[in-house]
């Protein structure tokens, strides 16, 4: 991985090399563990901020998807409804009685 250097640091563990914004860390021929890439990228350094900062994703190894083994679906026809005789008659019953009342009743006038 690279990283870029985003603020100024002077590197304790390099013989106090100075890094320099917009500088490649590690430089070249240094190896650094991910510990201290870690140290430096985010708050857990002396300074309490990152100092550099990922430029280049990690390279993740390509992931071979096995698919299942395809199986056939069974389909399943639906069931018939049962056919029903019924009688069909041209008179319709009222579904709900009517209550008949006899009205309202008028008050005389005077």
């Amino acid at each position: 991985m690279s990283y870029t250097v985003i603020v100024e640091f002077t590197d304790l563990k390099d013989n106090n090399r100075k890094y320099r914004v917009g500088d490649i860390f590690p430089r070249e021929g240094l190896k650094v563990s991910k510990e201290r890439l870690e140290s430096l990228s985010t708050d857990k350094n002396k300074r309490g901020f990152p100092v550099i900062e990922c430029t280049e994703p990690e390279k993740e190894e390509p992931v071979e998807i096995v698919k299942p083994e395809e199986k056939p679906v069974e389909t399943i026809e639906p069931e018939k409804p049962a056919e029903v005789e019924a009688e069909v008659t041209s008179e319709v019953e009222d579904p709900l009685p009517v209550k008949k009342t006899g009205g309202r009743k008028k008050k005389d006038a005077k």
